[in-house]
C-alpha cells in the first residue's frame, strides 16, 4: 500500500550507507505502537516515506496524550445529584455526531486501502476533538463532580475510540481497555465488535466548527493583547443569534463573562476581531494603540483582498468553470461571498478607528 522507506535525505536505505534504523532499538525507546503510528501518519498510499526518528516521537506523544486522557477521566468524581451544564450537553451531542461521521469516513478509507488516511482520521478525532475539545468542555471544576450520565457517556466514547484505534495501536488500546473496566478474556478489545455506523446530523458538526473557530479567535485575541486567560471578558457581536450556536461552550472555554448581540458597537475603548463573516468586539480597560490596531486591520484587509482576487480569477477561468464539479464551483462562490462580507466589515472598522 506504500512506496519504499527512505532516509530523511531521500536516499534508499541500505547496509552500505548505514542509514537503516535499528527497529528493535526504536521499539525499546518509543514503544511498538508509537513506531507504527509515527510511520503510518507520514506514509500516504503509493508514496515513498522519508523516515525520520521524530516520526516515532510523534507516535509516542500521541500515546502519552491518550494515557493522560484516561488519567483525567479516571480522576473525575461523579454524582446523581449533579445537574448537567448546557455546555456539556451540547458537547456530547456534537461528539456523537462527529464520531458517527468519522466511522463513515473510515469505511471509505478502508475500502480504498487508504490505511494512512484512516490513521490520520483517527488521530485527529482522538487528539483534537476528544482530548482537546470534548474533555476540556466536560471536565468539572476543581474538587467538583460531574453527573453519572455524562461520566458514562464519556467512558463509552473513550471505549469506542479505542475500538477504532485498536488496529493501529493494539498494545496501548488493549491496556487502556482493561484499565477502563476490569474484563474477562472473552471481553478483550481484540475480539470486541466494531462500532455500528449510525446516522449523523451534518448541521450540528458545521455549527460546532464555527464555535471552535470563535474560541480559537478569542484565544488568539488574548495572546495578541497580552490578556490573562483567567480574566473574564465581555464579548459584543453584530451577528444574528441564529449565526452563532453553543454560546455556553464559548463562554466556558473562552472565559467570556457575557455575550451581547447588538446593532452597533458600543462607544467604549476596545478592539475587534473577525471569524469568517462574523464580527466581534471586546471592551478593554487599557487604551489601545490605534496606530497598531489600524496596521493590523490594513494587513488583514490586504490579505483578504488578495484572497478574493484569486477566487474571482478562478471563477472567471472558463476552463475551470467548464470542468469543475458543481459542488466545487459552489464552494468557490461561497468563498467569494464570505470574503466580500469580511472586507466590508474590516473597512467599517477602519472608518471607526480613523
Amino acid at each position: 500500500f506504500t512506496g519504499i522507506v527512505r532516509d530523511k535525505m531521500g536516499r534508499k536505505m541500505s547496509k552500505q550507507l548505514g542509514n537503516s534504523p535499528d527497529a528493535v532499538k526504536l521499539i525499546k525507546t518509543y514503544g511498538a505502537d508509537a513506531v507504527r503510528v509515527g510511520l503510518m501518519l507520514s506514509s500516504n498510499a503509493g508514496n515513498d516515506l522519508l523516515f525520520d526518528e521524530s516520526l516515532c516521537k510523534q507516535g509516542k506523544n500521541f500515546a502519552n496524550k491518550l494515557w493522560n486522557a484516561y488519567r483525567l477521566i479516571d480522576s473525575w468524581k461523579f454524582s446523581n445529584e449533579i445537574i448537567d451544564e448546557n455546555a456539556s450537553e451540547d458537547a456530547i451531542i456534537w461528539y456523537e455526531n462527529k464520531f458517527n461521521k468519522t466511522l463513515i469516513d473510515l469505511e471509505e478509507h478502508f475500502k480504498k486501502y487508504r490505511i494512512s488516511d484512516a490513521m490520520m482520521t483517527i488521530y485527529k478525532l482522538l487528539w483534537d476533538d476528544f482530548c482537546s475539545i470534548l474533555l476540556e468542555i466536560i471536565k468539572p471544576n476543581y474538587n467538583q463532580s460531574i453527573s453519572v450520565k455524562n461520566f458514562k457517556k464519556i467512558k463509552l466514547f473513550f471505549e469506542n475510540n479505542l475500538k477504532i484505534l485498536h488496529p493501529f495501536m493494539p498494545f496501548l488500546s488493549e491496556e487502556l481497555w482493561q484499565q477502563l473496566d476490569k474484563r474477562s478474556k472473552d471481553k478483550a478489545l481484540i475480539i470486541s465488535k466494531w462500532p455500528k455506523i449510525k446516522k449523523y446530523d451534518e448541521s450540528v458538526i458545521v455549527r460546532f466548527d464555527i464555535t471552535n473557530l470563535i474560541i480559537s479567535a478569542i484565544r488568539k485575541f488574548r495572546k495578541e493583547k497580552n490578556l490573562s486567560f483567567k480574566i473574564k471578558l465581555k464579548l459584543y457581536t453584530l451577528s444574528n443569534k441564529s449565526e452563532i450556536s453553543n454560546l455556553e461552550i464559548i463562554k466556558k472555554i473562552g472565559q467570556i463573562q457575557e455575550i451581547h448581540f447588538v446593532d452597533k458597537k458600543p462607544i467604549v475603548n476596545g478592539s475587534s476581531f473577525r471569524v469568517k463573516n462574523l464580527d466581534f468586539f471586546v471592551p478593554l480597560k487599557e487604551n489601545i494603540d490605534k496606530i497598531e490596531e489600524k496596521q493590523k486591520l490594513e494587513k488583514e484587509l490586504s490579505y483578504t483582498l488578495s484572497f478574493l482576487g484569486s477566487v474571482i480569477n478562478k471563477l472567471n477561468n472558463k476552463n475551470f468553470v467548464k470542468n469543475a464539479p458543481e459542488s466545487i464551483i459552489s464552494i468557490e462562490k461561497k468563498k467569494q461571498k464570505d470574503a466580500e462580507i469580511k472586507i466590508n466589515l474590516i473597512r467599517k472598522n477602519l472608518e471607526e478607528i480613523s
